[in-house]
């Protein structure tokens, strides 16, 4: 799991400051080529910051082209007879 530090981050917004740490990480190689990073949910609730500062993130990150998203596909399991 991903995990940083919030406590000495100056006047930089969380939001960049997570977007720095993660891009950093993919560029000194901590995290690797297809490897699955944690759902926006997850890593929130991790940090104990905003699903939406994770997005904001994940967004920058994806917008240049450092990360990916893949839609999931759902399935029909079982008809059920009501």
């Amino acid at each position: 799991m991903l995990t940083y530090s919030f406590e000495n981050i100056g006047k930089e917004s969380i939001y960049e400051y997570l977007y720095k740490c993660i891009k950093k990480d993919i560029i000194e190689g901590r995290l690797v080529k297809d490897e699955h990073l944690p759902s926006k949910r997850t890593l929130a609730v991790n940090l104990g910051i905003s699903t939406i500062t994770v997005e904001n993130s994940y967004g920058q990150l994806m917008s240049e082209g450092y990360i990916y998203s893949v839609a999931i596909m759902y399935r029909i399991f079982q008809v059920l007879q009501g």
